[in-house]
C-alpha cells in the first residue's frame, strides 16, 4: 500500500496529529507493512480522499501517518476494508482500530 501507513485510514472523522501506530519486528513483516500501507493509502486517495498523507515506517517498526488525518467519506471506508483486514491491529490516537 503506499500507508502506511496503513494507514490512518480506519476511523471516520478528523484526528489531530493522525498518529497511527503498529509494530513490525521481523524484516519480512516490515517489508509487508510498507507494501500494505502503500496500497491502503492509494486506495484511500482513489476513493475520495486525495489529500491523504503517505504513511511512514520508522526504524523501530512503528508506522505513523503524519499530520492531521482528514475526514474520510463512507466510500473510502468501504473501499479500504479488504485491505485493512490484512493488517494487524494498530492505533490512532489511542483508539484500537
Amino acid at each position: 500500500m503506499g500507508l502506511l501507513g496503513l494507514m490512518a485510514a480506519c476511523a471516520p472523522g478528523r484526528r489531530p496529529g493522525g498518529r497511527i501506530v503498529t509494530y513490525w519486528r521481523r524484516r519480512a513483516d516490515r517489508a509487508m507493512a510498507v507494501a500494505v500501507a502503500g496500497e491502503l493509502a492509494w486506495c484511500i486517495r482513489r476513493n475520495g480522499a486525495p489529500d491523504f498523507p503517505d504513511p511512514v515506517l520508522r526504524e523501530a517498526g512503528e508506522i505513523t501517518i503524519p499530520g492531521d488525518v482528514p475526514y474520510r467519506p463512507q466510500s473510502v471506508v468501504e473501499a479500504y476494508k479488504p485491505i485493512r483486514a490484512r493488517m494487524p491491529p494498530f492505533t490512532v490516537e489511542g483508539a484500537t482500530l
